[in-house]
């Protein structure tokens, strides 16, 4: 079994609400969190759905690769 665990991905919800929605709620607070959480990941952007496709499509086309959890991060989580 092989898993994939994004973290924050662009053009995505963002728990818990899309920026969208934090901006139609008014809490500008939170929208601005939201809105500079790519600074705090050490590759400085957050990800893209691209990117988290082409780890899936890896993982499907090897049948010898096994129990494997790839962590798509951009660093932001030390393993």
């Amino acid at each position: 079994m092989n898993g994939v665990a994004p973290a924050l991905i662009q053009n995505t919800s963002i728990l818990p609400g899309s920026v969208e929605a934090l901006a139609k709620s008014k809490s500008h607070i939170l929208l601005h969190k939201q809105a500079n959480r790519g600074i705090e990941i050490p590759i400085g952007r957050l990800g893209y759905p691209e990117e988290i496709a082409e780890t899936v499509l890896l993982m499907v086309k090897n049948s010898y690769l096994t129990n494997k959890v790839y962590a798509l991060d951009g660093g932001l989580f030390v393993q």
